[in-house]
């Protein structure tokens, strides 16, 4: 019980141990609410001593993930440090707290406390080392503060200007260096530059591991931002690798449920599903998100960064009501979190949201949810932002069902324009740029150049399949179980059935399939979409029994999913066909009207296959007899083709064709008596 608490021997081993051990920094928590315990029995405690345990509690509750106390405790110390006109103690504790403020999201709280911090040691006399180190503190936390809030450049000026005093006072190689490293390769990888942010995260993880034990937790602090870099490069392996060791060092040093555990498992969820490996990254994200949230509660922008993550895995997996439901929440909180780094986080909220309304049939609302986000990020980021790869994918893909086939290529080549800069210094066929190169073959048979898009697609296959027989280093981790795979082998069954390939078509349908059962629910789209192409092409062999049971094992997996997509419409209009075919032409109209309404609802009524479903039901009703139905349906195929010739260059051609062929249809009915 002595009066000055703070110089108790066993509270200095542990001040001097609590960056490396968590049961320590428990111990630590223990003994300091003695030592207040004391006070209230009666005891003095002298307030330089209180300040010290102050300091020294929000210290360890910030290790022991605790923020909110932190904070209480900071604010506190900072107050009694101001009061006593102790200025270097003052920006001790500024330190800390500006970080604990931008851990509870409290940037402009953090940057007010930093900036005040900064201009008293500043004016303070008599400067010696101590203050120059304590200058280069405040201006590493300050320049992780303006990140936050979005200000880049002045980030990077204030990290570059703290690695400059940390070198000249404490040398290259001091884990201060380190640490600021750390910080500008982040803000690096904010602005799109992960090469110069990978070579930052490398030369700092070498110092720190020249300086510290190998179970450390500053390294598995770099090592889970190299990751981070490693997954923007494409070097998934690599980056599975490293998170697996921080994750390791984290429980080691801070057990199960520590906010640093939340954050390692959601960088490896992401990995995970890059390389298709939804299960586990399913299982993974959602642990992170139980973890965040009972860790820094509902509405912490860490939650919304989870839940924005989950939505994605749950969007790939075709459960578009889940996924819609978690990236509103994670809309949502960041729109009340404010401006900064933030702002960028709704507009990737909203680009996957964009992504779960077009899966989900809603074109529209995807196309306007899309281009907002895209915007916001050219205003933040610039137009050829690594950052904006995916929201320009995405986007390529909605012009393509809204039949935009120009505005769809256009936004294609973007991408792919970005995706090669990015991804070909580590590998030249790295499959990200493949991904691409396939969906622009997609747009390509859709707008008549069959023959390209096939040529186009076959490469893209054989460059994919190129990369998974690499040698084990140079695999990148993607496997032959990759929902993209499977997605360019269904694409090319399509483009073979068109060509009049049907064999072919049926192998690289029945191979997509294969890949499908394997990664996904059996009520899934993506099956969905494959059975019912499947189904065409057993109809187009004349195999009419296997086709109709394809198109009703699709269809019930549309009505499972409770989706309008236009898959729907797809499958709707190809089992209408077949039942012409078989002649039974009421339930035939019956279909393809459902199709036709279903397509309105997705693409708007200027669509080709707007004008295909009114051709085909104008043939169809003209065999049941109903002359008046059949010349109505032609006239609206040919209101819709003129349409498309004045809106989509790339679509005067084929459309011209089309409408050729419908004015001599539409010829004969008008001559019927």
């Amino acid at each position: 019980y002595s009066s000055d608490a703070y110089h108790h021997p066993m509270l200095q081993i542990c001040f001097s141990y609590n960056y490396v051990c968590m049961y320590v920094c428990v111990y630590v928590h223990t003994y300091i609410c003695m030592c207040f315990q004391v006070e209230m029995d009666g005891f003095h405690l002298e307030e330089e001593s209180k300040l010290k345990i102050l300091f020294l509690l929000g210290d360890a509750y910030t290790l022991m993930g605790h923020s909110s106390k932190a904070k209480s405790s900071l604010e506190e110390a900072l107050e009694l440090s101001r009061r006593r006109g102790d200025y270097q103690m003052a920006a001790q504790v500024a330190c800390k707290l500006g970080s604990t403020y931008r851990h509870l999201a409290m940037r402009e709280e953090s940057e007010h406390v930093l900036t005040r911090a900064l201009e008293t040691v500043s004016e303070a006399q008599g400067r010696d080392k101590r203050n120059g180190v304590l200058e280069a503190d405040l201006l590493t936390i300050l320049g992780s503060t303006y990140r936050d809030m979005g200000r880049l450049q002045e980030s990077i000026e204030c990290l570059q200007t703290s690695i400059a005093k940390y070198e000249n006072l404490l040398g290259p190689k001091s884990s201060s260096v380190a640490a600021a490293m750390t910080t500008l390769g982040s803000t690096w990888t904010s602005l799109g530059d992960n090469f110069k942010s990978k070579q930052l995260f490398e030369k700092a993880l070498s110092i720190q591991e020249e300086l510290y034990e190998p179970n450390h937790p500053s390294i598995a602090f770099t090592l889970g931002k190299l990751s981070t870099a490693c997954v923007e490069l494409g070097d998934l392996t690599r980056s599975i690798s490293l998170l697996e060791r921080a994750l390791a060092i984290n429980r080691s040093a801070y057990g199960e449920d520590h906010i640093s555990v939340a954050i390692v498992l959601s960088r490896l969820s992401n990995a995970y599903r890059m390389l298709g490996k939804m299960k586990m990254s399913k299982n993974l994200a959602q642990r992170a998100l139980q973890m965040t949230e009972e860790i820094q509660g509902s509405m912490h922008p860490g939650v919304a960064t989870s839940l924005e993550l989950l939505g994605s895995i749950y969007c790939d997996l075709g459960e578009f009501n889940r996924a819609h439901e978690l990236l509103e929440r994670s809309i949502n909180i960041n729109s009340l979190v404010g401006n900064g780094s933030h702002f960028l986080a709704t507009a990737s909220s909203q680009s996957k949201l964009g992504m779960v309304a077009r899966l989900g049939g809603s074109l529209e609302e995807a196309r306007q949810l899309l281009e907002v986000a895209l915007e916001s990020r050219e205003e933040e980021l610039g137009r050829d932002h690594p950052g904006n790869c995916d929201t320009l994918v995405n986007l390529g893909k909605v012009y393509h069902e809204l039949g935009l086939l120009t505005k769809s290529l256009l936004t294609f080549e973007r991408a792919q324009k970005i995706t090669t800069n990015l991804y070909s210094h580590c590998h030249p066929n790295h499959p990200q740029i493949t991904f691409v190169s396939a969906d622009m073959a997609r747009v390509k048979r859709d707008a008549g150049e069959l023959d390209e898009a096939i040529g186009s697609m076959e490469r893209a296959i054989v460059t994919y399949e190129s990369v998974l027989k690499s040698s084990e280093d140079d695999s990148l981790g993607y496997t032959n179980t990759h929902p993209k795979y499977a997605s360019m082998h269904a694409i090319l069954g399509l483009m073979k059935r068109d060509a009049g390939k049907l064999d072919e078509a049926k192998r690289c349908l029945e191979r997509a399939l294969e890949i499908q059962d394997k990664i996904v629910s059996p009520q899934n789209l993506m099956r969905a979409e494959t059975i019912g192409n499947l189904g065409t092409v057993h109809h187009r062999l004349g195999k009419h029994q296997k086709a109709m049971d394809a198109f009703k094992e699709a269809i019930g997996i549309m009505r499972h999913l409770r989706s309008s997509h236009v898959v729907t419409s797809t499958i709707l209009a190809a089992t209408g066909i077949l039942l012409e075919d078989i002649d039974e032409l009421q339930k035939a109209e019956r279909n393809v009207e459902h199709a036709l309404e279903t397509r309105i609802k997705c693409c708007g009524t200027v669509h080709p296959n707007i004008a295909l479903y009114h051709v085909i039901l104008g043939r169809i009703t003209s065999k049941i007899g109903d002359t008046f139905s059949a010349k109505s349906h032609t006239r609206k195929a040919e209101i819709v083709y003129q349409a498309l010739i004045q809106r989509e260059e790339e679509m005067s051609k084929k459309a011209n064709v089309e409408l050729n062929v419908l004015q001599d249809w539409k010829y004969i009915l008008d001559h019927i008596d």
